[in-house]
């Protein structure tokens, strides 16, 4: 799966958590769904929330969607890792006998390469007590397989980290619904929600609108409901009438 990439700009410094912000062309849809004057100072405030609440749901879906993603790199590394385990005994068994033999000469002799020639003189000969390009060769495979271990541990760490983030595995179209509430707490807070109904389909009002615009300024996996026999308005309600739950963030 390819990387993921927000098309919203966001920052983080210092291991502060990713902020995704409003860029001017979405904020100036979202601005044409207010239906009541609104200050310089509350449109600012609303912004900002929005931002917030936006923010907490990509950090936790893209936790969701990592966790399947960490667990196959991590098989494939460790894949990885057990045939490098297999490439170091080959070699080892290529170990046999004096550095200084004669068919070690003739490899050195014609063997090149920058990782291997690094501070190495022109005239080496095995056996002269410096260490030569075979040896090189056997213990960087050792290193990369040491590494590959590092790797693969790292990737089983950041998969439970990437569960934690996610609420012990919650599904990015759970942590969705979670995004609609908040977002819904947020508008009716500075905005209100003409036309939204709990009973019924909400498709065309103010704020289906609204979870459309903001949704489709993300990548492609943190969209939901955009197609196929569950409608973002009839999506948009059903979230709304689970109300709030635990782990809803605001």
């Amino acid at each position: 799966m390819p990387q993921i990439t927000p098309r919203l700009p966001n920052s983080s410094s210092g291991g502060a958590r990713p902020r995704q912000t409003i860029d001017p062309e979405t904020w100036t849809r979202v601005i044409s769904l207010i239906r009541r004057p609104l200050r310089e100072d509350e449109l600012v405030s609303l912004k900002r929330d929005l931002e917030e609440v936006l923010s907490e749901y990509v950090v936790l879906a893209g936790a969701a969607l990592s966790v399947s993603i960490l667990n196959r790199r991590k098989d494939r590394f460790s894949e990885l890792g057990r045939a490098l385990r297999e490439v170091v005994r080959l070699i080892e068994g290529l170990q046999v006998g004096d550095e200084g033999d004669f068919h070690t000469a003739y490899i050195e002799r014609h063997l090149s390469h920058p990782m291997l020639d690094d501070g190495e003189p022109d005239d080496f000969e095995p056996g002269d007590g410096e260490q030569g390009k075979l040896i090189k060769f056997y213990d960087r495979l050792r290193e990369f397989e040491g590494m590959v271990r590092a790797v693969t541990a790292a990737c089983d760490e950041g998969q439970k980290m990437a569960l934690k983030h996610s609420q012990d595995g919650l599904q990015p179209r759970k942590i969705w619904n979670i995004w609609v509430r908040a977002t819904a707490r947020v508008w009716t807070a500075h905005v209100g929600l003409p036309g939204v109904r709990h009973d019924g389909d909400p498709k065309g009002t103010d704020f289906a609108t609204l979870i459309d615009i903001l949704q489709s300024s993300l990548a492609v996996p943190y969209r939901q409901h955009t197609k196929g026999k569950d409608p973002l308005p009839i999506a948009i309600t059903r979230a709304l009438n689970e109300g709030p739950a635990a782990g809803d963030f605001t």
